[in-house]
């Protein structure tokens, strides 16, 4: 009886430390966070999706919930984009705040993506901060079937989870940001937005995947 009782106080305090370590872990900024390559990501996402606004298109916004649940990257990405967009005199016309298990899930579900695209409209452009969700035939036609233009965020090892290529090629989505494959030295701290994103990020496109497939 005594060792049963020993092991459920044992069992609840280790979850309890658990706990705590997660909120401290996701709600304390860390001393190392660097805030320039996201603010330069999040700069450079409006820079690829203003070419694909039509002239009465909507900005939709997806990005992970920064409020409920501090998470300094997502927050400045999140607030380097509205910026960079208010200085082309766009706004974002739907943000969506996306509650996510950071155990579990680091994008969107499929029926959630699908329904994303559904709701846009001609001249409409989706920008995803959040990894898009691997699709099944019949789902990537439905995809590639909408309106609207969508500009995702495909970092870490996205590119070998999902089919981002054939994605781009048939249309599903417009532009992805991929890590670069080698990481090149920091710029220096007065380069512009663009340099510090090529330090770590580049954007794939459809023409430029059916470039790469043709060249020999």
């Amino acid at each position: 009886m005594g060792n049963s009782r020993g092991i459920n106080i044992a069992a609840l305090t280790l979850t309890a430390l658990s706990l705590a370590w997660l909120l401290w872990f996701f709600r304390t900024p860390h001393p190392d966070f660097d805030p320039r390559p996201h603010q330069a990501l999040g700069q450079v996402m409006a820079e690829e999706a203003l070419p694909l606004l039509g002239p009465k298109g909507r900005i939709l916004l997806f990005v992970r919930d920064y409020q409920s649940f501090e998470v300094p990257a997502a927050q400045t990405q999140a607030e380097s984009f509205c910026a960079a967009l208010h200085a082309a005199g766009k706004t974002v016309a739907v943000t969506n705040l996306i509650k996510l298990d950071p155990l579990r899930s680091t994008g969107l579900t499929a029926d959630a993506f699908l329904d994303a695209v559904r709701r846009a409209k001609t001249g409409d452009v989706v920008v995803l901060f959040l990894r898009p969700p691997e699709l099944n035939a019949e789902q990537m036609q439905l995809a590639a079937r909408q309106a609207g233009r969508v500009v995702a965020l495909c970092t870490g090892s996205t590119p070998q989870q999902i089919p981002l290529r054939e994605m781009l090629l048939q249309g599903v989505l417009h532009k992805a940001i991929v890590n670069q494959t080698w990481q090149k030295p920091a710029p220096q701290a007065t380069a512009s937005a663009r340099q510090w994103f090529e330090a770590w990020y580049e954007v794939w496109s459809k023409e430029k995947i059916a470039a790469a497939a043709s060249s020999p």
